[in-house]
C-alpha cells in the first residue's frame, strides 16, 4: 500500500476563509434550550457514528446548517434501523420523535464544532509556524483517528513529526482521552496497542479552551463572540509553543519521534486497507 498525498498548498486564501467560517460559526437552537436527560438522548449519544463518513460531507459544506441538512436522514436511519424497540416507539409519539430529532440537531452540530476547531487548529498553527519561516505539512485520515487515536500529525521541517489529539477541554473530553489513548484497535489482522505505541513525550492535547467547562458553555449560550474570542486566543497560544518545542527540539529529540511514524507507516503498509492522507503543505 503506497500513501499518498495531496500536494495542495495552503495559500493565504485558505487561512482567511478558514478565519472567518471558524469565527462566523453560530449556533442552533438544539444547542441552548433543551434539555438531554431523556433515554432516547442519552442512547444516540452513545451511537456508534463510525458507520458514516462525516468528515467527507463535512468537507463538502459551507456552514453547519447545510452540514446537519445533508447528515440528518442517513443517521436518523441508520440509529433508527440498529433500535427498533425506539423506532416503534416513536412512530405512534410524535413528541419522542421530536425528541429524537432534537438529539440527532444537537449531536451533528457537536461534530461540526468539533471539525471546524480541528481545522481551524491545524490553519493557526501552519499560519504561525510560515509567520516564522518555518515549513510544516499535516498528516489526517480518519485511520489515523478511528485506529491510532491520533487527530493530526504535524511534521515540522520535514524532520519532526509531533501529534495531536483535539478536544474542547471539558472534564468528560479529558477523561475519554485517557480512555483513547488506552485502546487497542483492530486494523486488518494487526493488533494496535496504543499505550506501548505512543511516546507521550511527543504527544500533546491541543484544546479549544482551559478552565471551567460551564463558564465556557455560559459564554458560547449567552455571548459567543466571547466565547470564540477566548478560544482563538487560547489556540493561538498553544499553536505558538509549537515554534518553542521545535527551536528546542534535540537531533535525537527527532530521531525519537521519527520512530512512532515510521511503526504507523509499516502498521498501514503491512494491511490491506486502502488509506488516503491528506497532507496539507506550508
Amino acid at each position: 500500500m503506497t500513501i499518498k498525498l495531496d500536494s495542495k498548498r495552503v495559500t493565504d486564501d485558505d487561512l482567511k476563509s478558514i478565519n472567518l467560517r471558524f469565527k462566523n460559526n453560530g449556533l442552533i437552537t438544539e444547542e441552548i434550550t433543551n434539555d438531554f436527560r431523556n433515554y432516547i438522548v442519552k442512547s444516540f449519544n452513545q451511537f456508534n457514528f463510525f458507520n458514516i463518513d462525516l468528515i467527507s460531507l463535512f468537507n463538502k459544506v459551507n456552514d453547519k446548517s447545510q452540514f446537519l441538512q445533508e447528515t440528518f436522514d442517513d443517521v436518523k436511519t441508520l440509529y433508527l434501523n440498529q433500535n427498533t424497540s425506539i423506532n416503534n416507539q416513536i412512530k405512534s409519539n410524535k413528541q419522542l420523535e421530536n425528541i429524537l430529532d432534537t438529539a440527532i440537531k444537537y449531536r451533528l452540530a457537536t461534530f461540526y464544532n468539533a471539525f471546524l476547531s480541528e481545522d481551524y487548529k491545524i490553519y493557526k498553527t501552519l499560519e504561525i509556524l510560515k509567520s516564522e519561516g518555518i515549513k510544516a505539512h499535516v498528516l489526517i485520515s480518519d485511520i489515523l483517528d478511528k485506529k491510532f487515536g491520533i487527530d493530526f500529525i504535524l511534521i515540522v521541517n520535514n524532520e519532526f513529526p509531533l501529534y495531536f489529539h483535539s478536544i474542547n477541554g471539558s472534564s468528560n473530553a479529558k477523561e475519554r482521552l485517557k480512555t483513547k489513548i488506552k485502546k487497542q484497535a483492530k486494523l486488518d489482522n494487526i493488533t494496535i496497542n496504543r499505550a506501548t505505541l505512543f511516546n507521550k513525550k511527543y504527544h500533546f492535547i491541543f484544546t479549544d479552551f482551559k478552565g471551567d467547562y460551564y463558564h465556557f458553555k455560559d459564554l458560547q449560550i449567552n455571548n459567543h463572540k466571547k466565547y470564540k474570542e477566548s478560544i482563538i486566543k487560547n489556540i493561538e497560544k498553544q499553536a505558538k509553543c509549537i515554534v518553542e518545542i521545535y527551536n528546542n527540539a534535540t537531533d535525537d529529540d527527532k530521531e525519537e519521534t521519527k520512530k512512532e511514524l515510521e511503526q504507523i507507516t509499516k502498521y498501514l503498509n503491512e494491511t490491506n486497507i486502502k488509506v488516503e492522507i491528506k497532507a496539507i503543505i506550508n
